[in-house]
């Protein structure tokens, strides 16, 4: 098994595909893997699905790595077979080896389809002219003390004004700018809460204007996140920057996750499991539903 398949096992954030809660995830496997649910029919499942509590796998004449929510990890041995437990694997035949633990996983709130970044516009709708590729917009997420929002520049447009209000309206922040990024200083938002901002411009042609919403990351979750990054000791290597990346990723931090996922992928251009990575943020960043 590759450095880098092992550390996918660190992978363990994202939304389980049922409305069961996700204990587990297959987060490497040489072959087919079997899964017997309460009441059903043993199914053949791969690598980087998720599993709730209670279920039971058989692995045949390959290995697999299994990830459980609160860190712990193991390596199945051929012909194993466990029980899916939501602190640890019940181990029913064969070898499980236990690896290095992680920090548990940030949770991350579970969304309606419709619901999921990058399902919605990534502006609102406005009368005129509209600035183009706001970000964050949506269902993005942002961390509190470090957020800053980005739009496409317009032609003929010199300066631009960017105001961010709360929820009851009340304008937090506003600052007139050239360029097309504005850093937002970090005591303005809260984390846990949701935001609309708007940038205008007005030009020969008139005034162009866009506006869009986002959340801050909120507290729970970005204190295990900081946790999850100090357990890896501050490696550089690629398997930590991807761990970091794809978190990120299922935390709805979309250019975090990019920025990680280049970063890997510089080191490691020839993934298959990063470039399917990053394809999976530039889907959801464009607005397109992300390929899983």
């Amino acid at each position: 098994m590759t450095t880098l398949a092992l550390a996918l096992s660190f992978l363990l954030v994202a939304p389980a595909k049922s409305e069961t809660p996700a204990a587990a995830l297959v987060v490497a496997a040489s072959g087919p893997v079997a899964v017997t649910e309460a009441g059903s029919a043993p199914r053949s499942i791969g690598a980087l699905e998720w599993l709730p509590s209670g279920v039971v796998l058989d692995v045949a004449s390959q290995t697999a790595v299994i990830a459980l929510a609160g860190g712990r990890r193991y390596e199945l041995a051929a012909r194993a077979r466990v029980r899916v437990l939501p602190d640890r694997l019940e181990v029913l035949a064969g070898e499980a080896h236990e690896l290095p633990s992680v920090a548990p996983f940030p949770k991350t709130a579970r969304l309606a389809a419709h619901e999921q970044a990058g399902a919605r516009s990534g502006a609102m709708r406005i009368r005129g002219r509209s600035i183009q590729g706001l970000y964050p917009c949506a269902d993005a997420v942002t961390l509190a003390e470090a957020t800053t929002l980005r739009f496409s520049a317009e032609p003929g447009v010199a300066e631009y004004h960017v105001e961010i209000e709360d929820e009851e309206g009340a304008t937090l922040f506003h600052v007139s700018t050239r360029g097309s990024e504005v850093v937002v200083a970090r005591d303005v938002l809260r984390p846990g809460r949701r935001y609309r901002w708007s940038v205008r411009g007005g030009s020969a042609e008139g005034l162009a204007r866009g506006e869009a919403e986002f959340s801050t990351l909120d507290a729970d979750a970005a204190a295990a996140r900081q946790k999850l990054r100090e357990s890896l000791g501050g490696s550089d290597d690629v398997p930590s920057i991807s761990l970091l990346a794809e978190v990120d990723r299922q935390l709805g931090l979309l250019l975090e996750a990019r920025d990680g996922f280049a970063r890997a992928l510089g080191r490691s251009p020839g993934s298959s499991e990063l470039h399917a990575a990053q394809a999976r943020v530039e889907a959801q960043l464009r607005g397109g539903v992300p390929p899983e």
